[in-house]
């Protein structure tokens, strides 16, 4: 493991490329998660808050990080990032044969940086086929607000149906907007 190259910027300091040890940041987003929260020191400088706005990876054989982009937080200004979401549970609906959908696994949010939560949980455990979850009916910590459209699907149960020639084919089941 070696360096990996980042741009450092954010409000009150001057952009500028670093680097990074790649040891010690794959360790931070293995604790903290993508968006996560933590701290770099660059030089002989004081601790920097930072969260991770964009991470480039290998897209072809090894997944390793080849740029970062640090983002310095104010830990009195609100930031905006995306939390993922951690489905809780098996639907019912899955139980009886349906398929669960998903559209989304994460949403966008602004908070303070400690309001920031890891990842928002959300249970599925109670849905049937035929149900959908939107981003409205998600349960937000206190602190946050949300940025996405809160009419954005987030699951749905669908029913699954044999067909004649034996092989299955899924099916949205007809819903209305609540």
């Amino acid at each position: 493991m070696g360096r990996i190259p980042a741009v450092f910027y954010g409000p009150e300091v001057e952009h500028r490329t670093i680097w990074v040890e790649e040891r010690g940041l794959t360790e931070q987003i293995r604790e903290h998660g993508p968006h996560g929260l933590f701290h770099v020191q660059i030089g002989d400088g004081e601790p920097q808050l930072v969260m991770l706005k964009e991470v480039q990876q290998d897209p072809l054989v090894s997944g390793r990080i080849l740029h970062v982009d640090l983002y310095r937080v104010k830990v009195d200004q609100p930031v905006d990032t995306v939390v993922p979401l951690e489905f809780e549970g098996d639907p019912e609906g899955v139980k009886q044969g349906g398929v669960l959908q998903i559209q989304t696994t994460e949403i966008e949010v602004r908070a303070l940086p400690k309001d920031l939560p890891e990842r928002i949980k959300v249970p599925v455990a109670h849905l049937g086929i035929g149900d959908h979850l939107f981003v409205r009916d998600l349960t937000l910590p206190p602190g946050l607000e949300l940025l996405t459209e809160p009419d954005e699907l987030v699951l749905t149960v669908l029913d699954v149906r044999k067909e004649g020639d034996g092989s299955e084919t899924a099916e949205p089941v007809e819903t209305t907007q609540e």
